[in-house]
């Protein structure tokens, strides 16, 4: 009981903040921001398939 409420209200700030920061950045830094996310998202996905083929002809 103790660690789900430890753990909802230690979330529960961090959304506001995130809330928060959406509305200050404009929506020129937004999309690069999002532009930024995707290509590290590819890159790790990238990383990924090239570990698990190595895996694979080993």
């Amino acid at each position: 009981m103790a660690i789900t409420t430890r753990s909802s209200t230690s979330v529960k700030p961090v959304r506001d903040l995130e809330r928060f920061d959406i509305k200050q950045v404009s929506d020129s830094e937004q999309e690069n921001n999002k532009k930024v996310l995707k290509s590290d998202k590819e890159r790790r996905w990238a990383a990924l398939s090239v570990s698990v083929r190595r895996t694979e002809t080993q």
